[in-house]
């Protein structure tokens, strides 16, 4: 856990609006919006997003560490999720379970430290 949270750390920017454009880009380490899918999302981005809902919820399980892209994006990630925006003003209009750059924003800003 402690790499996550350095990585975090060391990459975490603030998204900000495209030059010319109202899309926000997603702030690294997450390159894609995160959501259910068939096949379920794997990879990185979705391992660090779980790792970091497991300290808003400590009900949802953790992904192994020793294999972040067997790690998917599954229906209790997307609750978690859903809980995670349902809690805060600026992203209620957005409980949609999906993890989209207000989102990915929140969440390392939120959660990226121990407490």
């Amino acid at each position: 856990m402690a790499g996550v949270v350095a990585l975090l750390v060391l990459r975490t920017v603030t998204a900000t609006a495209a030059s010319g454009s109202d899309v926000m880009p997603m702030p690294p380490p997450f390159e894609r919006v995160l959501q259910t899918a068939t096949p379920a999302m794997q990879g990185s981005d979705v391992y660090i997003a779980r790792q970091l809902l497991v300290r808003f919820d400590p009900t949802l399980s953790p992904c192994a560490d020793t294999d972040p892209p067997g790690c998917s994006f599954d229906g209790p990630m997307a609750t978690a999720v859903e809980t995670f925006q349902r809690g805060r003003p600026d992203l209620s209009e957005d409980s949609t379970g999906t993890v989209g750059p207000s989102t990915a924003t929140a969440m390392l800003a939120e959660l990226q430290f121990d407490r």
